[in-house]
């Protein structure tokens, strides 16, 4: 079952955003795009977003993103509620290809967190 909790969080996250989302589905190739940290500290990464940029930019290939949950959430996921990609709201595991952008050591920590 996925978070409900957490795809309305990226709702709200998404009607902040400027510019429309670049994720759809019906192609090849899809591909999650994990940063292992909030939300905020992920969008304010200029490696995450030039990823998540040019993968939506090849042909076939249609790139979503997830984040690490915001720390009242994690519970709902540590409960066995599955966690959510932001644009199209799909299972991790409806994805062919997962990528995970990682700017600090410590992060990888978090990885492992998604991963799980």
């Amino acid at each position: 079952m996925i978070c409900k909790a957490l795809a309305s969080t990226w709702d709200r996250f998404l009607e902040k955003e400027d510019g429309a989302s670049l994720c759809s589905q019906g192609w090849d190739l899809p591909m999650l795009l994990f940063f292992p940290n909030i939300y905020r500290v992920g969008m304010a990464n200029m490696g995450f977003q030039t990823i998540y940029r040019l993968a939506n930019v090849m042909e076939g290939v249609s790139c979503d993103r997830c984040f690490l949950p915001e720390p009242h959430l994690i519970p709902l996921i540590e409960k066995g509620e599955e966690l959510v990609s932001m644009e199209i709201k799909a299972s991790p595991r409806e994805f062919s290809v997962l990528a995970f952008s990682i700017s600090f050591e410590l992060d990888l920590l978090n990885v492992i967190r998604l991963l799980h």
